[in-house]
């Protein structure tokens, strides 16, 4: 994603955090809700910056998250990245990590009373379901962030509508930025090593005077954190290709996995793995044929 697009996702997170006392939204309800400690997941990103057409450089990471704290408030992550560039001068290696709070969402005082307003029906598999709908926004740095959720406690990610947009504060008609999600696939197979789960589709849109940027991912409840795949294209404002990033799943599992493993994230080995078996997690019925 481009730098501001990135500020954008940092600027809505750490406006988050400022709030993330008495969410009104159940833990389970996240993408990392249903996961205990220790839980984690591996990618693999590769990403391209092209200039006029060209090939800048080549960026290949891996990265590991790993579930360190959960409460009712929000929850903590270990992000341990290793990064390859590929430059003309020849590729440069290095590895950070850094701990990260997030809170499951918004406090209740933060939320716009809607009224009737406060539901909206969505058309899901074929059905017509009713969606809560929530609206707040949050201020940084002299810009206002307006957020406007379709959420559904049932129906997995749970956010099946998000739209954000971004002003300078007192000029809430000059739009800086905006993205729009949704799901526009459910029940979507996905491979998962040992079977076939049902995840969803989901379709992302990022615009700003500067950049458009279109994002699509695959996300699975089985996997902590969700995500499967993702395919980012982004574009300047002449249509020309900037950037793409592919992110795919590498590996996930439980606390006694990662203890097998010594804690080890292993990032120049497996990153050049493809198609691995993956760690599976047990099954909710008990029958687990992953470990066999």
């Amino acid at each position: 994603m481009s730098s501001w697009a990135w500020c954008f996702v940092a600027v809505l997170l750490s406006c988050s955090a400022a709030v993330a006392q008495d969410s009104v939204i159940p833990s389970r309800c996240h993408i990392w809700g249903p996961f205990e400690v220790g839980a984690w997941s591996r990618v693999q990103v590769d990403v391209e910056v092209y200039e006029r057409g060209q090939r800048l450089h080549h960026v290949e990471r891996t990265v590991t998250r790993v579930l360190k704290r959960r409460d009712e408030q929000g929850y903590q992550l270990d992000i341990d990245t290793w990064e390859r560039l590929g430059v003309a001068l020849g590729p440069r290696e290095r590895r950070t990590t850094e701990t990260g709070d997030y809170p499951w969402f918004v406090s209740a005082d933060r939320l716009k009373d809607l009224g009737e307003e406060s539901r909206s029906e969505l058309e899901w598999q074929g059905e017509t379901i009713s969606c809560q709908v929530f609206e707040y926004e949050t201020v940084q740095s002299g810009r206002v962030i307006s957020h406007r959720d379709l959420f559904h406690a049932d129906r997995f990610p749970f956010f099946l509508g998000r739209l954000v947009v971004r002003t300078p504060e007192g000029e809430p008609e000059r739009i800086e930025a905006r993205e729009y999600s949704r799901v526009i696939e459910s029940e979507v197979p996905i491979f998962l090593g040992d079977r076939i789960v049902s995840g969803v589709l989901t379709k992302t849109t990022l615009d700003s005077p500067e950049r458009s940027v279109v994002i699509l991912e695959e996300l699975a409840p089985e996997v902590p954190g969700g995500l499967v795949s993702k395919r980012v294209v982004e574009r300047d404002r002449d249509g020309a290709i900037v950037r793409r990033e592919v992110v795919s799943l590498v590996d996930f599992g439980d606390a006694s996995d990662w203890e097998q493993n010594d804690g080890e994230s292993g990032q120049l080995e497996t990153s050049r793995l493809r198609g691995r078996l993956f760690r599976r997690w047990n099954r909710a019925d008990g029958s687990d044929d992953s470990r066999q």
